[in-house]
Parts: structure tokens; C-alpha cells; sequence
């Protein structure tokens, strides 16, 4: 009886044995893997860390570059505000002409500008002439030297919006930096003069 214990405590010793080397096993595998796993996590954790780093760095650059866009558009409005007060002071009245070619806000549009100012004088001094002619037509017939005092005041009329245009293109302003009149412009006040000797 007694052996028989002996031998069934040794079996059991060494199913013992047996089984805490088998866990053992088990767990120095698994203690593998988990630090596997927080070096792979550590490795991502580095990346996100560099992405996140890289993110701040463009973030930093958008906001430097909008406060410059910024800055400069506060510089630009100020400017137009300017350009617009030295607008006014070279045309006080907007019964002015609004002929610019001493200004330097004349921009490249000026042709486009200039065209349209053109366009609307030559249609004033139409509606001017088409007036005068319903006058005289209504008008009772007079006697010749009342007709030649009529031309003459119209022709004192030519004469003043000549003197004004030549006025308006040679006198220097205050404050305001000197630029050349462009071919356009000139062509366009060539052909008003013609227009207005012409009719």
C-alpha cells in the first residue's frame, strides 16, 4: 500500500511539474506577443506623433499666410480709401468732367473708361444741338444778324468745352503723381474735338 502511494504521489509530482512547465511555456509566449504588441503600438504612436507635429507646422504656416493676405488687404483698402479721397479733391463737383489723365488711378480700363465719357459727351452735345434746333424751329423767324449772334454763342459755347478738356488734361494736381495720357485717350479726345468743330 505504501509503494502504491509513493507512486502515485511521484506521478502526480510530475504531472504537476509537467502541467507549471507547460504554463510557463504558455505565458512566456504570451508575455511575448503583449510586448510585441506595445512595441507596434510605441512605433504608432511615434508616427501619429510626427503626423500630428507635421500638422502643427502647416497649421502655423496657413495662419502666418492668412495674417500676411490679411495685412495686405488692409493695406489695399486703405489704399483705394486714398485713391478715392485724391479722386474727389481732383473733382470737388459732379459737374466735373470725369476725365482722369493726370491721375494715377487711371488704370488699364482706360480705354473702356475713356470710350464711355466719350460716348456721353458727344451724346450731351447732341441732345444740346437737337434742343437748340426744336427752339429755333418753333421759334419765330428772325432777322440774319440775330442768327449770326445765335452761332457766335454757340460757337463761344465749342470754345469753352474745348478750353475745359485742354484745362482738365494739362493742369497738375496736388498730391497726386503725374502720368502720361495714353494713346486711347488721346485718340478718343481727338475725335470729340472733331465732333464738336465739326458740327
Amino acid at each position: 500500500m505504501m509503494r502504491r502511494r509513493k507512486s502515485n504521489s511521484n506521478r502526480e509530482l510530475t504531472n504537476k511539474n509537467n502541467d507549471f512547465g507547460n504554463s510557463s511555456d504558455v505565458s512566456e509566449k504570451s508575455l511575448a506577443l503583449m510586448i510585441r504588441r506595445l512595441q507596434d503600438l510605441d512605433e504608432e504612436n511615434k508616427a501619429l506623433k510626427r503626423i500630428l507635429t507635421k500638422k502643427n507646422s502647416e497649421l502655423e504656416s496657413s495662419r502666418l499666410m492668412y495674417a500676411e493676405t490679411a495685412s495686405r488687404l488692409s493695406q489695399a483698402e486703405i489704399l483705394l480709401r486714398k485713391k478715392c479721397m485724391e479722386l474727389a479733391r481732383c473733382y470737388p463737383t459732379s459737374n466735373e468732367l470725369p476725365l482722369m489723365p493726370n491721375c494715377d488711378i487711371y488704370s488699364d480700363d482706360e480705354a473702356i473708361s475713356s470710350g464711355s465719357w466719350a460716348n456721353a459727351l458727344i451724346s450731351e452735345l447732341e441732345q444740346l444741338r437737337t434742343s437748340e434746333a426744336k427752339v429755333f424751329k418753333s421759334s419765330k423767324p428772325t432777322e440774319v444778324s440775330d442768327m449770326s449772334f445765335m452761332d457766335d454763342f454757340v460757337e463761344m459755347e465749342k470754345r469753352a468745352i474745348m478750353m475745359k478738356m485742354n484745362r482738365l488734361l494739362n493742369q497738375p494736381h496736388m498730391h497726386i503723381k503725374k502720368i502720361s495720357v495714353s494713346s486711347s485717350t488721346q485718340r478718343i479726345v481727338s475725335v470729340i474735338s472733331l465732333k464738336i468743330l465739326g458740327s
